[in-house]
């Protein structure tokens, strides 16, 4: 992840707090604004009417002049009423009686001081007898208890701001956790079916419908693409055996069944590597049937035919797991003794491959032939060292067993050549 980008959670985190922090604060400052302007309309309303009852109360000590009596009447209202300050006037302006409240300690004088920025309240009134004007009275209130009640006010306030706070927060985590949760576990598995294609994953149910339904789509999409994975897969494995059967009939002989002169060659040049790389010996055979015409002349090509499928599983059933018998063509097959066989071997191989191919032959409508073949022994590297000169030497010895005895085999004698040959098979 860049470091442009954030999850989802972090950022409905950081939108919460955000949105919390400026609900509270606002409301604080609301509140503050509003006790402020209260409580300064309350303390000017309560000093006018402190201020007319000491002036009523002081309306006897006026008309006769009493410091004393005014004196005790400003005390007593004074410390009642938690005043500040205070003091009578007589009409002339001269002062008859004062109060004075002394703040009590260095943190009362600190509240005063704000008290006296914050709520610079003071009230004249007349002191009247009648129509008559006797003087006046001018208080001024305590403002260290207004601080007091202001901060208590904004205290409890901001504690039930911050409750409030708590109580979003809250319900924000559990939206975060029927949102996001739900959206997370949907990315998971995201990635994880793109990553293993493991296409039968699905997406678990939600308590928000939106998110709910789009796990739906999901789901269906991701039952599509199943179907999509098994459609294709099942075309690959069609395909795949389409492709092997059609390997198999290029490489494989269509009546026998036996691999063709192609892949016999293969299968010799195989061989041959790994012989002349663990310098092992390996032997060739060629099979060929004697006067293998006659048979179709006279019986017929389907004889024909049953007489070579007979022919190539009597050869097979004489073999190693690890050796090979095809059809060259016609009525010629090709053996391939591999790996690690000595010429005593190879030749006890072919007098049986000779012996068992002269045994008659049911064939279909109970019908019986007997027939011969010839068989070419050649073995690497006594014979020939390269795969077409071993084919060469064993197509030779072939012939001259087919031409010296026939229902025989011969070896290759080092030096011939199958170019010599100039008469033909029968």
């Amino acid at each position: 992840m860049s470091t442009a980008q954030r999850s989802l959670l972090l950022s409905l985190h950081r939108a919460n707090l955000r949105t919390v922090a400026a609900f509270v604060l606002s409301a604080w400052v609301a509140i503050t604004v509003i006790a402020y302007l209260n409580l300064r309309v309350y303390g000017d309303q309560s000093l006018k009417l402190v201020a007319h009852s000491i002036g009523y109360g002081s309306n006897a000590a006026m008309v006769f002049q009493d410091a004393a009596a005014a004196r005790e009447r400003l005390a007593l209202i004074g410390a009642e009423e938690c005043l500040a300050s205070a003091s009578i006037e007589s009409e002339s302006g001269q002062e008859l009686a004062r109060f004075e409240r002394q703040p009590s300690g260095i943190l009362g004088a600190r509240l005063a001081e704000l008290g006296d920025f914050l709520f610079p309240q003071s009230v004249t009134t007349e002191i009247r007898n009648g129509d008559r004007v006797l003087g006046s009275v001018t208080i001024r209130g305590n403002s260290a208890l207004y601080v007091e009640f202001f901060g208590k006010t904004l205290a409890a306030a901001l504690l039930c701001l911050i409750g409030v706070g708590i109580s979003i927060g809250s319900l924000s985590r559990e939206v975060e956790r029927q949102v996001v949760g739900p959206l997370n576990q949907l990315a998971a598995l995201t990635h994880v079916v793109r990553v293993s294609r493991q296409f039968d994953r699905r997406a678990p149910a939600a308590e928000i419908a939106e998110i709910n339904q789009l796990g739906d789509d999901f789901n269906a999409l991701l039952a599509e693409l199943e179907n999509l994975e098994k459609d294709r897969a099942e075309h690959a494995q069609t395909l795949q055996l389409a492709n092997e059967r059609l390997g198999h009939q290029i490489r494989h002989d269509a009546l026998t069944g036996l691999p063709n002169r192609s892949y016999f060659r293969e299968r010799l040049a195989q061989g041959l590597a790994s012989a002349s790389a663990i310098e092992q010996s390996l032997a060739v055979l060629y099979v060929d049937y004697d006067n293998f015409k006659s048979v179709n002349d006279q019986f017929g090509h389907a004889a024909g035919d049953e007489l070579l499928i007979e022919a190539g599983r009597r050869i097979r059933s004489l073999l190693r797991d690890t050796d090979t018998v095809a059809r060259l063509g016609g009525d010629e097959f090709g053996v391939l003794l591999a790996p690690a066989i000595t010429q005593e071997e190879a030749e006890r191989i072919a007098a049986r491959v000779v012996a068992v191919m002269h045994e008659p032959i049911e064939l279909q409508g109970a019908r019986s032939i007997v027939s011969s073949v010839s068989v070419g022994v050649a073995l690497y590297p006594q014979h020939a060292l390269t795969l077409e000169r071993l084919l060469s030497a064993a197509d030779l010895a072939m012939y001259r067993a087919k031409t010296e005895e026939r229902n025989a085999y011969r070896v290759a004698e080092s030096g011939e050549d199958a170019n010599s040959r100039n008469v033909p098979r029968a």
